[in-house]
């Protein structure tokens, strides 16, 4: 098992499947115009982590830009980590929280298209102080999508 240090963060990387596929592509009559992901955590590990996520289609080939896009000037998602004892060093009381991602117009162009998601969480201590980890220790994610979609309705005449 890998293990954060203070200079350098503990990575760990996960696939999960999705299907997005019933969401509007480019060619319909309906375009989501924004989006966000909605990462909601409950986190028992005494240690933050540092979220970033990719699209992946149904041959496990990238899509777009990791989500959040850092590099575009979106910000970090940072879970919070579990509140600490400070004599045991083991977490106390996990943290709990919303991330709000707001997803770039390649992403959304791309959603329809998702089939699996790498989910990656770059673990580090906080304000560089030791911590214990036991067994029971965990983070729990759920993910859900808020998207503004417009549809064109054809109006022939009558």
């Amino acid at each position: 098992l890998e293990i954060a240090t203070p200079n350098r963060p503990a990575t760990y990387t996960d696939t999960i499947s999705v299907d997005f596929s019933s969401l509007p592509s480019q060619q319909s009559n309906s375009n989501i115009s924004n989006g966000e992901l909605k990462i909601y955590y409950v986190n028992k590990l005494p240690l933050s982590a540092q979220m970033s996520f990719r699209m992946l289609n149904e041959f496990h080939q990238p899509l777009s830009t990791s989500i959040p896009d850092t590099a575009a000037g979106y910000p970090k998602a940072i879970l919070d980590a579990a509140q600490v004892d400070s004599t045991t060093l083991f977490s106390s009381y996990p943290a709990r929280g919303v991330m709000q991602i707001q997803l770039t117009k390649d992403q959304i162009n791309t959603l329809n298209q998702t089939r699996f998601m790498v989910v990656r969480a770059s673990l580090q201590t906080t304000n560089d102080k030791p911590v214990r980890i036991q067994a029971t220790d965990y983070i729990r994610l759920t993910m859900s999508g808020d998207f503004s979609i417009q549809s064109n309705v054809n109006n022939k005449g009558n």
